[in-house]
């Protein structure tokens, strides 16, 4: 039984009729190739000019923040995400509170979210 003929085998062949080819119709362009190929060859053909090396990136760590340390807080936003006031995280009652009354008074949506904001030491 006869090998079964793969892709790479065809390739192969075609590649082979192609050199083939080649050197019975041009032997004079073979030896220009060569030459094309030297590195002086006609036009001394110039590497492609290397990419500049880019600027070392900045490692992230706990502390590359540069603020320091943050508490969580309880902030009143207006309906343009705008902060109005701030509150204690443990007064969320009052941070809610004074979102309704300032909804009611003005007729806009406040809204209570968190924020974080720098501690002082």
């Amino acid at each position: 039984m006869a090998r079964r003929r793969t892709r790479m085998d065809l390739i192969r062949e075609a590649e082979a009729k192609a050199t083939q080819a080649e050197t019975k119709t041009a032997p004079v362009a073979a030896s220009a190739a060569a030459e094309a190929r030297s590195p002086a060859g006609p036009a001394a053909r110039k590497a492609p000019a290397r990419k500049a090396p880019s600027a070392p990136r900045a490692s992230r760590s706990a502390g590359a923040g540069g603020g320091g340390r943050e508490k969580a807080v309880w902030g009143v936003f207006d309906p343009s995400f705008k902060r109005v006031a701030l509150f204690e995280w443990r007064d969320r009652a009052l941070a809610d509170r004074k979102a309704q009354d300032l909804s009611q008074k003005d007729g806009g949506a406040y809204v209570v979210r968190p924020a974080r904001v720098p501690m002082k030491d």
